[in-house]
């Protein structure tokens, strides 16, 4: 997408300390792409690890960090690529992920894609839930957004505002012009 305001749109500061999973948690089903059988396990990492997706059925597996960097162009899903190697459909466990507070987890997969459940984000809050998150010896870096962000591209537009309290708040509206 095109940058449209670029300077001084945010700070990083720090808060409340880092967490991971307290033990593994487990999530198993069909994918949405290839419709095969996964298991994704989300196991704890240590801090400063951030969230990083390991396709462990690879020899030898191959780590992709949950990062913009890694992020590929793909139609209404998020896909994650390192080289020839990707993880797909991963922006429901993403959510779930920040959603608990998780900072630092390995996600071990044993395919190209995460499993659908039941296409939310709720089978992998309730496997997060199920095992606990535990807080760690790092603080939490955290982006504020100081002025407005605004991104184009073709029909699509997102925008990210400063807000003065602690909360989030996020609309969404999609048209498929039908």
């Amino acid at each position: 997408m095109n940058d449209v305001a670029t300077t001084n749109q945010s700070e990083p500061a720090l808060s409340e300390p880092q967490q991971t999973v307290a033990s593994v948690g487990m999530v198993q089903g069909r994918g949405l792409m290839h419709g095969s059988e996964v298991e994704l396990q989300i196991q704890p990492a240590p801090a400063g690890h951030g969230i990083v997706f390991e396709r462990s059925d690879l020899d030898p597996p191959v780590r992709i960090p949950a990062v913009v960097d890694y992020a590929v162009d793909r139609d209404r899903r998020t896909v994650l690529c390192d080289g020839e190697v990707v993880v797909e459909t991963v922006e429901h466990c993403l959510s779930a992920i920040r959603g608990c507070g998780v900072d630092n987890a390995l996600l071990s997969v044993n395919g190209p894609e995460i499993p659908l459940g039941d296409g939310s984000a709720d089978p992998f809050v309730q496997a997060i839930q199920d095992v606990g998150v535990v807080s760690q010896d790092a603080k939490r870096e955290v982006v504020s957004i100081t002025e407005p962000i605004l991104l184009e591209e073709g029909g699509a537009m997102l925008a990210a505002f400063p807000n003065d309290g602690q909360a989030f708040h996020a609309m969404y509206e999609l048209d498929y012009g039908r």
